[in-house]
């Protein structure tokens, strides 16, 4: 960063976009990415995009102060996260990013004030490919988007409330990479395979989750998924006394939120499909997946407290899931859901969900 951004000794959590551009006069392949933040007790997480329509840059000329506030637009692809523990990101030597000329990177960075003033200016290491990789590859995030859809709300003294999520894969693939993303509460992260034989297999097993220690693992073999195979996804949140990470004593009522007393949580996995041209499948069968999540809010199957900024995209849809039942029974089958989730594919929501998490 060409300047230090100030964080105050106390207060709110702040989201900040921090902007660099590459200088890139040609397209680049780039293989590694490693974050340094220079005040790593303020910086609660960092989300790595891509921006290649120059939007970041006119913001960030916009704003006073290093960076920019705001959400990251459609036309910004994620690339990698960043959280205390983890080190750079490097592909295996058959996979790499496409950096097409004049892009910048956007580093999405949560700050969190730490009793202390600081002054963060993170620096990013980039190292490129010689050229383009044989294949390319894609990431499942189980359950999508860190969870928001699924009406988050950890009870005081719960010790393991837990979510589960399931995707069924439309095409071959290997898996070569995984991780996980929680708060504080966080406390068991489950990712297992159940291919088309009825043979499981575990992807990412964490026992006792510590937010300080948050790595994306690559696996020394890749991991055949058949197309069928079913991917099983479990978070443990655990906000009882004897939670030792519980930053609140006596515990309270938590909720989905990106403050670091709110909690998340997912489990991520990347993969390769067989076929290249897959990767069109299987991102159509990850937004459907998301839009399947939106019309549970919309028909009632999921309930809970939601973020402010779906509210009125869930009403719409509950508006729409009225309209769409054609019996009147009060009940969207099977027969009425379908039009229901080509509606929110529509409107776009689930493309854009894809495209501002892993």
């Amino acid at each position: 960063m060409p300047e230090a951004y100030p964080v105050p000794a106390e207060g709110r959590d702040e989201y900040r976009n921090f902007v660099f551009p590459l200088g890139l006069t040609e397209d680049k392949w780039v293989r590694s990415l490693e974050l340094r933040p220079s005040a790593r007790a303020v910086v609660h997480h960092v989300l790595v995009f891509l921006d290649t329509t120059g939007d970041a840059l006119k913001r960030d000329a916009q704003d006073p102060k290093p960076g920019y506030r705001g959400i990251i637009n459609a036309g910004q692809r994620f690339l990698v996260a960043w959280a205390p523990g983890a080190g750079a990101l490097t592909l295996p030597p058959d996979l790499a990013w496409h950096f097409p000329k004049g892009s910048s990177l956007v580093l999405q960075t949560h700050l969190h004030p730490s009793g202390k003033a600081e002054e963060e200016a993170s620096t990013v290491r980039v190292k490129f490919a010689p050229g383009p990789p044989p294949f390319t590859y894609t990431t499942i995030q189980l359950p999508p988007v860190f969870s928001i859809l699924r009406g988050l709300e950890i009870p005081p003294d719960e010790k393991a409330y837990t979510i589960r999520d399931s995707f069924v894969m439309p095409v071959d693939a290997m898996a070569f990479a995984c991780g996980a993303h929680a708060h504080m509460l966080g406390r068991r992260m489950n990712l297992t395979a159940t291919l088309p034989d009825g043979t499981q297999r575990i992807l990412l097993k964490i026992s006792d989750w510590d937010f300080a220690w948050q790595e994306q693992y690559l696996y020394t073999d890749r991991i055949p998924l058949p197309k069928g195979t079913r991917l099983d996804s479990e978070i443990v949140w655990d906000n009882s006394k004897d939670n030792p990470r519980n930053p609140t004593l006596p515990p309270v009522l938590v909720q989905w939120g990106e403050q670091t007393l709110d909690e998340m949580g997912s489990t991520v996995v990347a993969v390769i499909p067989k076929n290249a041209k897959d990767n069109e499948v299987l991102g159509k069968a990850i937004e459907e997946h998301i839009a399947d999540q939106l019309v549970d809010l919309g028909t009632g199957k999921t309930t809970g407290p939601l973020p402010h900024g779906l509210n009125r995209a869930v009403d719409l849809l509950k508006g729409a899931a009225k309209f769409l039942d054609v019996n009147h029974d009060g009940v969207i089958d099977d027969t009425e859901r379908l039009p229901l989730r080509s509606t929110v594919i529509g409107m776009g929501i689930p493309k854009a969900m894809r495209g501002s998490s892993p």
